[in-house]
């Protein structure tokens, strides 16, 4: 049985769309599904090895979680809300520190910065829910390049010397390579269980891992 029958479904189709193929069930791509606990994990890993649980360690946390929750839902649906869902949260992970610097230059206050936050993700929401394919990830490839340049502000020195981030950087790299495997289709059975854009999930959500301990060193055992 299909609870989502009644919505739309992801309007590229399923040639243009990754490999995995969507089931008649509640959970219509399983592979792409359960690996996205992988977010959710990393989130929970967070909070097992933080030492200072400050109000932007917290924020960050709960937006690892939200993007693992939002990526359950766009998998377990297949539906353009659920992809709007899924894409909003990824921008959402990317531009995180680009966020958290302006509201601490407005010097909000955590209920100000949450308010925000949220403000921002809405409106993410309405554009990723209204826009093409395209310019979705054209939207996610100009925020990464202004990540990219706020993690090269924020370097004290060579990426080889930054260990946490030099981590993360080689891991979100090696995923790509599973992402676009997924994205043009090579090696695809999409009856599998076994997908390539799982790999993708849980490399990513390493990634971030690694990432948030090199913006919060005081999560790494000895550092802070």
């Amino acid at each position: 049985m299909n609870p989502w029958s009644d919505f739309e479904t992801i309007p590229c189709g399923v040639e243009a769309c990754q490999c995995e193929a969507p089931r008649d069930a509640w959970i219509q791509q399983p592979s792409s599904f359960w690996s996205s606990l992988s977010y959710i994990i990393v989130a929970i890993l967070f909070f097992n090895v933080v030492k200072i649980r400050a109000f932007q360690f917290k924020l960050w946390t709960l937006v690892c979680a939200l993007v693992g929750f939002s990526s359950l839902i766009a998998h377990g649906s297949f539906t353009r809300l659920g992809l709007a869902i899924d894409f909003s949260s990824i921008i959402l992970v990317l531009s995180f520190f680009v966020a958290l610097n302006l509201g601490e230059k407005l010097k909000f206050t955590p209920t100000q910065m949450l308010l925000g936050f949220s403000s921002y993700y809405a409106a993410l929401f309405v554009m990723m829910y209204s826009l093409g394919k395209w310019y979705k990830i054209g939207l996610c490839v100009f925020i990464f390049i202004v990540s990219v340049v706020d993690i090269i502000k924020r370097m004290k020195g060579s990426l080889v010397k930054e260990k946490m981030l030099l981590v993360s950087m080689l891991i979100l790299v090696f995923s790509s390579v599973f992402f676009l495997v997924d994205e043009f289709h090579l090696g695809c059975d999409p009856s599998s269980l076994f997908q390539w854009h799982s790999v993708w999930h849980c490399g990513t959500a390493a990634s971030l891992f690694f990432y948030g301990m090199w913006r919060f060193p005081s999560t790494v055992p000895g550092k802070g």
